[in-house]
């Protein structure tokens, strides 16, 4: 499949495509710094189903760990990733990860801990790690917060020559993060609406 742009303006670059297709098109030792989110569909499609636990490590593994072995091999050696998602998609990524190379392991989850959903993501009575974070206190994709805190990784872990990776950018967060830390970026991003979405919010960022 050939490499097409969805939208290019000021050093920030997004794709409209699965990772999967585009990630093995980006030249190798290319980012310093990577954001992995949780792949493929919405979090009510995927989040509170009571095998959600089975489904991510059976049927999304693989494309998880596909997605690890390019994120590798396009990152620079010193470079990082950090990796936000749910409590149980955390094994899937750390797994993919131990699988690709000599690489520091890290855990950090963000979990949706509201009374009315807890029944269902944790039927087995299971209990969250004590690392993990509150997504109702910390995290609202496409608000310009975390967009803010995005910026503050970047700029901690990165230097201004340096280019920032998304593979699911989703409504352009790690991308208008970039920006304003004065970053070169890449998004990719699978779904239409996200990406239309994510070129009104660039779009009102570089207006302002």
């Amino acid at each position: 499949m050939a490499l097409a742009t969805y939208y290019e303006c000021d050093g920030i670059t997004l794709y409209n495509g699965d990772p999967v297709d585009v990630l093995p098109q980006l030249a190798a030792n290319s980012f310093r710094l990577a954001f992995m989110q949780r792949p493929d569909g919405d979090d009510d499609d995927l989040d509170w189903i009571p095998d959600f636990r089975s489904r991510i490590l059976e049927d999304q593994i693989s494309w998880i760990g596909t997605v690890t072995e390019d994120l590798f091999r396009v990152l620079r050696p010193d470079s990082m990733c950090l990796i936000f998602d749910g409590w149980c998609g955390e094994h899937a990524h750390l797994k993919s990860w131990r699988k690709v190379g000599d690489v520091l392991l890290a855990g950090l989850v963000i979990a949706k801990l509201s009374s009315s959903n807890l029944d269902n993501v944790d039927p087995d009575g299971s209990r969250l790690p004590p690392y993990a974070i509150d997504w109702y206190d910390h995290y609202s994709p496409g608000d310009d917060d975390r967009a803010a805190e995005f910026a503050g990784y970047i700029s901690r872990y990165s230097t201004t020559s340096d280019c920032i990776l998304d593979p699911i950018c989703g409504n352009a967060d790690v991308l208008i993060a970039a920006k304003i830390a004065g970053r070169r970026a890449v998004g990719v991003e699978s779904r239409p609406w996200c990406c239309e979405e994510a070129v009104k919010r660039l779009s009102v960022f570089r207006a302002t």
